[in-house]
């Protein structure tokens, strides 16, 4: 929500679009008018990628000595899994300190732990169970 407070133009975007999808303000959104709101939902995305709820993954261990992207990482070490720097990498995201939602329309990007270029709830066997139901959480707020 602050992310639209500091960019009114993108709040009025938002507005729009629940005005011109659900009517007006008699009508509740629901679960089921998250395919009818394609900017609401690429403005979660983008708002989940510049500010994770776990800037930090959970802890790993490499069971045996594995070279990762020519790193060298000694069996038995704990390894963190730094998102922050992940969603800010210039090579990935075009200006990504900026909040610029446009960026997720028309991409398939998958924030389920299958790209690993935008992780908002973790990947593989240690992925937030909440996950899905933190996708569906913005129906709430409006």
């Amino acid at each position: 929500m602050v992310e639209l407070l500091h960019n009114p133009e993108k709040m009025a975007m938002v507005k729009m679009e629940l005005s011109r999808t659900l009517g007006g303000p008699e009508h509740t959104v629901e679960e089921s008018d998250k395919s009818r709101l394609p900017y609401l939902q690429v403005v979660v995305k983008d708002t989940w990628r510049l500010h994770p709820s776990a800037p930090l993954l959970a802890p790993h261990r490499a069971d045996a000595t594995v070279n990762v992207a020519g790193y060298i990482v000694p069996g038995h070490t704990k390894v963190l899994i730094n998102n922050w720097a992940i969603v800010r990498d210039p090579k990935v995201w075009d200006n990504p300190t900026t909040f610029l939602p446009k960026r997720f329309l028309g991409c398939n990007v998958d924030y389920m732990g299958k790209d690993f270029q935008f992780l908002p709830f973790g990947a593989g066997r240690r992925i937030c169970p909440r996950g899905a139901l933190d996708a569906c959480v913005f129906v709430a707020l409006f």
